[in-house]
């Protein structure tokens, strides 16, 4: 049980660091610029695609499926950990 109640809380963290860091890239223009310049798969996409089409790339693609996944690691979590709440409070 202390293993299931470690997993489910790590995946919450996990789910909802991740859910911030996809939404901030999203709305932010300076994050993603930052992104760009200092991560090594942003500068590949800046490399292949130029600035412009790769911006337009990670807010269309990949930071939807990031906040699809990282959602889905959330929601997992929670799931777990109320499917726990029982045994740890009794």
């Amino acid at each position: 049980m202390p293993f299931a109640l470690i997993l489910s809380i790590a995946l919450v963290v996990a789910g909802s660091a991740f859910l911030y860091r996809n939404l901030a890239l999203l709305n932010d223009e300076s994050k993603l610029d930052r992104f760009l310049r200092q991560h090594r798969h942003g500068k590949r996409e800046v490399i292949k695609h130029g600035l412009v089409k790769a911006k337009e790339r990670i807010r269309t693609g990949y930071l939807k499926v990031g906040i699809a996944v990282s959602t889905g690691l959330l929601v997992i979590g929670m799931l777990n950990l109320a499917k726990l709440a029982p045994t740890i409070l009794w």
